[in-house]
């Protein structure tokens, strides 16, 4: 049953979804609370996502400060969460039980977000074949990646463009199969970029990848990979990437 009420009579009205038990959502849930402009907090703890495989657009530029029952979410079935918060103004998210193992796609998917802090230890991105602008303008001040499984990414463009945070834990990327990684730190805030564990071999787009960054110091895996790294196009000239002592 769902129904709208115009409690406070000033135009705007509540939409109420209920039924006996948790409402239980179908397959595709893209775009369910896209665009929710009017609203300052989404409580979605009473829906069941157990059926769910995709999340596309589900919560991208509502207005809701909170998001209450995040931590409800089944998310076992889940295969595409691209631009799942993007442009989202909650200032807190709670992902801490999202089961991620099949998800395929996170491109966007934080992109613009307005949380500013986010754990994302739980995430298995074993999987995920699609970063691109996953962190794009996000405004979390510190990002700890160093659970992510990045084996079949092969898109990381973007990535971590206009972001805010100053500190980036990128120590278990695996790049062996990345092939674009233009304007990945791109007016990224993060002063120091070790790239140590990046394997370049098969990326055939630097250009602009540290275009404004205001990362000064710099690490590579080899010296063939710094070299990459310092002729990438607008690198900052403050930006020198060397071998990790």
């Amino acid at each position: 049953m769902a129904y709208l009420l115009n409690k406070d009579e000033n135009g705007l009205y509540d939409l109420y979804i209920s039924q006996d038990g948790k409402v239980v959502l179908g397959k595709n849930a893209y775009g369910l609370f896209s665009g929710y402009n009017k609203t300052t907090t989404l409580d979605v703890s009473n829906i069941n996502t157990s059926n769910v495989t995709n999340m596309r657009y589900m919560f991208q530029s509502t207005s809701a400060t909170s998001i209450k029952g995040l931590d409800n979410f089944d998310t076992s079935n889940v295969t595409n969460m691209s631009e799942m918060f993007q442009d989202s103004q909650a200032t807190t998210l709670d992902l801490s039980s999202f089961d991620t193992s099949n998800v395929t796609n996170m491109s966007y998917m934080f992109s613009s977000s307005k949380a500013t802090t986010l754990d994302l230890s739980s995430f298995d991105t074993s999987k995920v074949t699609d970063m691109y602008h996953m962190f794009y303008g996000s405004q979390a001040t510190t990002l700890d990646l160093s659970s992510f499984d990045t084996s079949k990414v092969t898109n990381m463009s973007k990535m971590f463009q206009n972001s805010q945070a100053t500190t980036l834990n990128l120590s278990s990327f695996d790049t062996s199969k990345v092939t674009d990684m233009s304007n990945m730190f791109s007016r990224s805030k993060a002063t120091t970029l070790d790239l140590s564990s990046f394997d370049t071999s098969k990326v055939t787009d630097m250009s602009r990848m540290f275009e404004n960054s205001q990362a000064t110091t710099g690490y590579a895996r080899t010296q063939a990979d710094a070299d990459k790294f310092n002729a990438s196009t607008r690198k900052p000239s403050k930006l020198n990437f060397t071998i990790k002592p």
